[in-house]
């Protein structure tokens, strides 16, 4: 398998304001995220693609997760799963997992998810260090879609580590995420860097500011009719 390289071209913040981009601002944020186009990505099997092929013909939504093993994490993917396929083909929208691990996690994470869609991970951590993600431990609080308690949530971590059989973390634990719309081409609809684990974007709001028709979560019941 042909590994990534670094390549050279400018963070986002040489490019734009950091603090005129996030979950508040308008839909459209004119930045050139043609800049990221080549950097390689890999898939479950360690297949490269570039990035900027995910979204050259299609409206997508990227989620970067933290680390594969982090339960917020686990448990804001197992949200995302039950995401339509009708939805998003009726939208003509693409959703796309990007994790800062290694390939070999990423199935596993896939099986304990149900998550069905795009998944790659960013092996060198180029497009978390591009797009300027936060490197904190910080945990937070308040996410609608994190159902465990801290305590639950790490014992249930532990075991899924030693499950895994590796002696090591499923990405930089200090790694925090976000989220981005973007596509067709290099038009950004949105993006928002996460301040700390539960600070990810709440799914419906993904959806609906893709034109994804949104789902009826426990605690976000939008859809009113079945």
């Amino acid at each position: 398998m042909e590994r990534s390289e670094k390549g050279n071209c400018d963070t986002l913040d040489d490019i734009i304001d950091i603090n005129e981009i996030s979950r508040d601002t308008e839909e459209h944020v004119p930045f050139d995220i043609g800049a990221l186009a080549d950097v390689s990505l890999y898939d479950d099997l360690g297949e490269r693609t570039k990035f900027g092929e995910i979204h050259a013909d299609y409206k997508t939504i990227f989620i970067f997760t933290r680390h594969l093993l982090c339960y917020t994490t686990k448990e804001y993917v197992e949200d995302l799963a039950k995401v339509s396929r009708e939805s998003l083909r009726d939208a003509q929208v693409r959703l796309v997992l990007i994790a800062c691990t290694n390939y070999k996690h990423m199935s596993a994470f896939r099986k304990v998810t149900k998550y069905p869609y795009h998944f790659y991970c960013d092996v060198d951590n180029i497009l978390y260090e591009r797009l300027g993600f936060e490197k904190k431990g910080y945990l937070g609080g308040g996410s609608i879609h994190v159902k465990s308690g801290f305590l639950r949530g790490m014992f249930n971590s532990t075991c899924r580590a030693v499950a895994s059989g590796y002696r090591e973390f499923q990405g930089n634990p200090q790694q925090q995420g976000g989220s981005l719309i973007v596509g067709p081409g290099n038009e950004v609809n949105f993006f928002h860097r996460d301040k700390h684990a539960q600070d990810h974007v709440p799914i419906n709001d993904l959806l609906q500011r893709a034109g994804v028709r949104p789902v009826n979560y426990a605690k976000d019941r939008r859809v009113l009719d079945f």
